[in-house]
């Protein structure tokens, strides 16, 4: 979970080291839909290996709540070019969850 200094939102990343196709699982979807209610995180993301996409966050909200929740899946390439790890990948996550 991360915190924003400035806004205090939360968010939680649910990081899957398995490969995320469209049919992303229900158990994975429950999940993650749980961390955000229980953390009360504005942003929720299932992150997969895999190349890089750039699908946005959809709202979802329970009258009950007291904030919108909004979630996605993130995929990213954990491996450079090269085949080593990416140098750059907390940069590419960070990007990702679309702070600006």
């Amino acid at each position: 979970m991360l915190v924003n200094k400035k806004t205090k939102d939360k968010i939680v990343i649910d990081t899957k080291w398995k490969l995320g196709n469209q049919y992303i699982s229900v158990q994975d979807l429950r999940q993650v839909y749980t961390y955000g209610r229980y953390w009360n995180a504005k942003k929720v993301m299932l992150l997969y290996p895999g190349k890089t996409n750039n699908n946005k966050f959809e709202i979802f909200n329970n009258p009950n709540d007291s904030i919108v929740h909004q979630c996605k899946t993130g995929f990213v390439s954990v491996l450079n070019s090269k085949g080593n790890l990416d140098e750059n990948l907390g940069i590419k996550i960070i990007n990702l969850l679309e702070l600006n």
